[in-house]
């Protein structure tokens, strides 16, 4: 961020085969160490089967976004993707946390989302693009975007930013 804290997102396999999103952060000021790397926090859904693809952003009114997928189960063998996205106000320390968009019955089509990636254009308005497949096939597939004009409070409904669905499911948006 602006004042040279270092903070960073992934997806951890400790308590979970199919892993879950964690944070940690290094305050600018303190030594460059292991140790001085905050004890890793879950932000992923403990409902959710898995979190994946995270991204991270800091704004510059000292707010931390990030954003990733998860996958959450509706039922036997059926499930839902969401697209999630965190806010923290206090370098990490507390988090609010907004589902963006839901593919609900991804399940019975072979749906997904993949890879949200987010941009923070000024304090208050951040935007989040994301790979969404509707059939598991790359010539379906499409990048969608939302935005949030209130610090990731509210976010728009997605809209598709190529014109035609034709992007490799390997595409990833940044």
């Amino acid at each position: 961020d602006m004042a040279g804290n270092l903070y960073a997102v992934w997806t951890d396999f400790r308590a979970d085969d199919d892993g879950q999103i964690y944070f940690s952060r290094w305050l600018s000021g303190t030594t460059w160490a292991d140790g001085a790397w905050s004890a890793a926090v879950r932000l992923s859904d403990a409902d959710a089967d898995w979190g994946t693809d995270p991204d991270i952003k800091a704004s510059p009114d000292g707010s931390i976004y990030a954003a990733w997928v998860e996958r959450v189960p509706t039922g036997p063998a059926t499930y839902d993707f969401q697209v999630v996205v965190a806010r923290s106000s206090d370098q990490g320390d507390t988090w609010s946390t907004v589902v963006v968009h839901r593919l609900t019955s991804a399940s019975a089509s072979n749906a997904f989302y993949q890879g949200p990636s987010l941009g923070v254009m000024f304090p208050g308005r951040i935007a989040v693009a994301w790979l969404h497949s509707p059939d598991s096939q790359a010539a379906t597939a499409s990048i969608l975007t939302a935005a949030s004009y209130d610090r990731g409070a509210h976010w728009s409904l997605p809209r598709r930013v190529n014109t035609v669905a034709n992007v490799d499911v390997d595409s990833l948006p940044a």
